[in-house]
């Protein structure tokens, strides 16, 4: 397993803020307190280290200062960058949940036992999180991922079972 491999994508920057290059940093998944000193964004297909000079919770998202961006003309070139941290840096999560990148690529499968497809994406709403299904023939199916919905997720084994589905899934 490469090096690449093992980084997680944590969060995404999502704008900018400020005179100064602050940049808005949305986390994917429930975050208190923001705990990197670096983190890597992928620039012209090249892993690039950013240090965090300065972080701060404002409403949904963290509000970061990186070393060598100092105004929003030099910060928005990072505006849409996945963030990533090495995996050995990831807090360890509850029993029962999981980060996106831990579910995306699994094989979802009906309580039933039929496959529906793979998770292509997880979207952040604000109810609740919800999974973008690759099904056969190019559709997508959006399942929210909720304790009614989500069955099983094995992560072993690679799939996730969902349930009751009878309404959302094509015949």
């Amino acid at each position: 397993m490469n090096k690449e491999e093992e980084d997680i994508i944590v969060g995404r920057i999502t704008g900018l803020h400020g005179l100064r290059g602050e940049v808005k940093f949305h986390p994917f998944g429930d975050m208190e307190v923001f705990q990197w000193k670096t983190l890597f964004i992928e620039e012209k297909g090249r892993k690039k280290a950013l240090n965090v000079e300065g972080a701060r919770r404002h409403k949904k998202v963290f509000l970061l200062i990186l070393e060598g961006y100092t105004s929003r003309e030099s910060s928005g070139v990072l505006v849409g960058a996945d963030v990533t941290v090495p995996k050995e840096e990831i807090p360890k999560l509850p029993e029962g949940e999981y980060y996106y990148s831990e579910l995306e690529g699994l094989e979802v499968l009906t309580d039933g036992g039929k496959h529906v497809g793979y998770i292509t994406e997880i979207i952040s709403t604000g109810a609740s999180d919800v999974i973008s299904v690759g099904a056969e023939g190019g559709a997508e199916i959006l399942i929210a991922l909720t304790a009614e919905t989500i069955k099983e997720v094995d992560l072993e084994g690679k799939k996730i079972i969902v349930g009751p589905l009878e309404d959302l899934l094509p015949e």
